[in-house]
């Protein structure tokens, strides 16, 4: 297969070599229709979802969707504002401030009057988020990862081995922010100097029950812009499917549940390769024999073929949202199994069921025992599942920034409102 650097990319961020075939920058071989092959004849749709041989559809590590309904615009995990949206203007009007700054010094004296209107106007617009006004918790300082621009097209993704050896790359750097100057070290650790680039772009990558994990790039649109300032480990990190170049920055944020606390902490690549195998060995909850236990699964169709058993073909499956949560339930029912097993969820006699989570349309989530066991109890008092508008209003915390309201909290609060919990 031809080196992706005597390739071409389209604007859609498509890839061909001279022959005109279309690779992913997995090296994924497209046919003229999208329909993607690997070497192993694994069949992917243009989305990276997997086909198998009859045509049914499968995410990344084999699970199947074609029988459950899709999320619903309630159900699905919602991804949460990133950091303070008022840091991502200071940022960017920190770099247009530089930019102002020197061309300031290469001002004549005839166009002084002209630069003066010309800082006035900016400066208006920059008042919208001056930089004294960014508020943060921290009072120390904390690590951020910074991973440089790379190249991992040639590391076999189906390596039992691949994240481990991603991970041994010589691509990161952990760098100290200090609170005080956030602002100047995340333009300096980005390189925002040394790209055509005014704007960057904040993704949220990963979220647990008390974190949030978020990558920063600049947005390039340079049509100049070398192949080996392709961030393609970073594009592995994100999940829009965006073309990213240049320098990114990966922040760890607090979010503890019972309070409305959020503040940065220290990030390693530890925590980066639990990102990655999350993603691909979800974590499941089951009920069997009158026992809960959370399980590590990466393919939620053998798997339940494995824990069903012959009555495999007497699955029946429901997918719901509650309280911003997506909720996947896999099960059988019997004549003298136990009532209740899910509360209100099901109303049936439950024998066995599977619990779990998609993320989105295209990837599955994790959802732990605790969750399951919380949202249960809440549905035997809950008039409806959905989140009402008290529960998502906009509201500042102490320092004025606006409190992240993510799925977790919204669990956590509702289920100490409704069993007296006085944390």
């Amino acid at each position: 297969m031809e080196n992706l650097k005597n390739s071409v990319f389209d604007s859609s961020g498509s890839v061909f070599d001279s022959s005109g075939s279309v690779f992913d920058l997995g090296c994924n071989v497209f046919d003229s229709s999208g329909t993607v092959f690997d070497s192993s004849g694994i069949v992917f749709d243009s989305s990276g979802t997997v086909l198998d041989s009859s045509g049914t559809v499968l995410d990344s590590s084999g699970t199947v969707f074609d029988n459950i309904d899709q999320p619903n615009n309630n159900s699905p995990e919602n991804i949460i504002c990133p950091i303070n949206c008022n840091i991502l203007d200071a940022v960017n009007s920190h770099k247009n401030q530089s930019n102002e700054d020197q061309s300031n010094l290469d001002q004549s004296d005839e166009d002084q009057s002209n630069e003066d209107q010309s800082n006035e106007d900016q400066s208006n617009e920059d008042q919208l988020t001056p930089l004294d006004s960014i508020r943060l918790e921290n009072e120390n300082d904390f690590n951020v990862l910074v991973i440089k621009p790379n190249d991992i097209e040639n590391y076999d993704w189906k390596d039992p081995r691949y994240i481990k050896k991603l991970l041994q790359k010589d691509i990161f750097d952990i760098k100290k922010i200090n609170p005080n100057s956030f602002i100047e070290n995340i333009t300096e650790f980005i390189k925002m100097k040394n790209y055509n680039s005014n704007e960057i772009i904040t993704n949220t990558i990963c979220e647990d029950s008390e974190h949030i994990y978020e990558i920063i790039h600049l947005k390039i649109v340079d049509k100049d812009i070398k192949y080996e300032d392709l961030n393609q480990f970073s594009m592995l990190l994100d999940i829009n499917g965006e073309l990213i170049f240049g320098y990114t920055i990966i922040l760890k944020t607090h979010l503890p549940k019972n309070s409305t606390n959020s503040y940065f902490v220290d990030i390693t690549k530890d925590d980066i390769g639990n990102i990655l195998d999350t993603r691909v060995n979800n974590t499941i909850v089951i009920h069997q024999d009158d026992t809960w236990l959370e399980r590590r699964c990466n393919n939620i169709e053998e798997y339940s073929e494995y824990f069903f058993g012959d009555d495999k073909y007497r699955i029946k499956k429901k997918e719901l949202g509650f309280l911003r949560h997506n909720i996947n339930i896999w099960y059988t029912t019997f004549e003298y199994a136990e009532e209740n097993v899910c509360g209100k969820l099901i109303n049936e006699k439950i024998d066995k069921c599977i619990i779990f989570s998609n993320s989105s349309e295209k990837y599955r989530g994790n959802i732990s025992l605790n969750e399951v066991k919380k949202i249960i109890e809440l549905s035997n008092v809950l008039e409806k599942f959905e989140v009402e508008e008290e529960d998502v209003k906009e509201e500042n915390d102490s320092i004025g920034r606006n409190i992240l309201k993510t799925k977790y909290r919204i669990l956590e609060k509702k289920y100490n409102q409704y069993f007296n919990l006085n944390l």
